[in-house]
């Protein structure tokens, strides 16, 4: 069994991918860092684009927001436990509410897993 390499990459450098078609329209307006993400700007107090979009996906938006808070509140107390994985050009695979929180948090790096570009998301 291959070993996976933990490494670590800033937060800033890397993007949101997408597999919907409201989100894809709200990268294209708005651009696919993570400070333009809908989960970052929930954190943030701007709960607009995340209540659009899980309308969109048919989800509550409660629902959603409290495990976004759960998530926040562990990596407090935690840390970050498990890596994101990304693909090499830094699109984010697995990991966008933990990277989400973590850059509320002022965190500059984030640990993370490198996975091929035909991993799925």
């Amino acid at each position: 069994m291959e070993k996976t390499k933990t490494i670590e990459v800033f937060i800033d450098a890397l993007r949101i991918t997408y597999e919907d078609d409201w989100l894809g329209n709200y990268v294209e307006i708005n651009g696919d860092s993570i400070s333009k993400f809908p989960l970052y700007l929930a954190l943030k107090g701007d709960v607009k684009p995340l209540k659009e979009w899980s309308e969109f996906r048919s989800m509550y938006f409660i629902d959603r927001i409290e495990i976004l808070i759960n998530l926040y509140k562990d990596i407090i107390l935690n840390g970050q436990i498990e890596p994101i994985k990304i693909y090499h050009d830094m699109r984010i695979n697995t990991g966008h509410k933990r990277a989400s929180c973590m850059k509320l948090m002022g965190y500059k790096k984030i640990k993370a897993i490198i996975v091929n570009d035909d991993y799925k998301l």
